[in-house]
């Protein structure tokens, strides 16, 4: 009976393991895409803006990266190692996502100083929108399933999730400036609040993900 019973345990940790892969995989493989297109976006306009943003999201793949490879421990080694693991994981990615919030203050200087030389058309604007519409949806969905979940890394992606969403704001934001020719009067005023508060935001999101770890001990 006591046999059956960890056989069905075990089962759920890989099946919650599984979700939490499958989700990661679709969330690298558009994160990927969107990466490319702004870094090939910065090249051909030679757009600061476009291209550390470009750089930004391709630091965030590679957190959720170590994120999977972490995870995949648990079906390898022993529950004590793969905790172990897990827990070494979650506070190493913690001190890579500060430090690249923090960093989000170049490009947003950027956007809010104006500082470029062409304009874009609405093409840009939609696929902007549609990823953030796309992001914004799948992370509060994945946020919300995520507090059942026992795996602290799996809590995590789901903040990763978040703060993809809230960047994507900010690109949404600086494409449809552009699209309109710039920053300028009011405009730059509220631009600069709006950017500071949702940076403001992704920055206490990481921090708070980061002391959850204190209330799980």
């Amino acid at each position: 009976m006591k046999e059956k019973f960890r056989s069905l345990l075990h089962k759920r940790k890989e099946s919650d393991w599984f979700k939490a892969l499958s989700s990661s995989a679709m969330s690298a493989l558009i994160n990927i895409a969107f990466t490319l297109y702004n870094m090939i976006f910065g090249i051909v306009k030679r757009s600061m803006w476009h291209g550390t943003i470009g750089v930004y999201y391709l630091l965030l793949a590679g957190v959720r990266t170590m994120i999977v490879m972490s995870q995949k421990q648990t079906l390898t080694g022993g529950e004590k190692s793969s905790e172990q693991m897990h827990r070494r994981t979650y506070i190493i990615t913690h001190i890579i996502l500060l430090l690249m919030n923090i960093s989000l203050i170049v490009p947003i200087t950027v956007m809010v100083r104006g500082e470029r030389e062409y304009t874009l058309g609405l093409t840009p604007a939609i696929i902007s929108a549609a990823y953030t519409t796309y992001r914004l949806t799948s992370s509060i969905v994945g946020y919300r399933h995520s507090k059942k979940a026992d795996d602290i890394l799996i809590t995590e992606q789901s903040v990763i999730n978040m703060i993809d969403s809230l960047t994507a704001v900010l690109t949404l934001q600086n494409t449809l400036l552009m699209a309109n020719g710039g920053v300028s009067g009011n405009m730059k005023t509220l631009c600069a609040w709006t950017s500071g508060g949702i940076l403001l935001v992704i920055v206490l999101l990481t921090i708070v993900s980061f002391l959850r770890l204190r209330k799980r001990n």
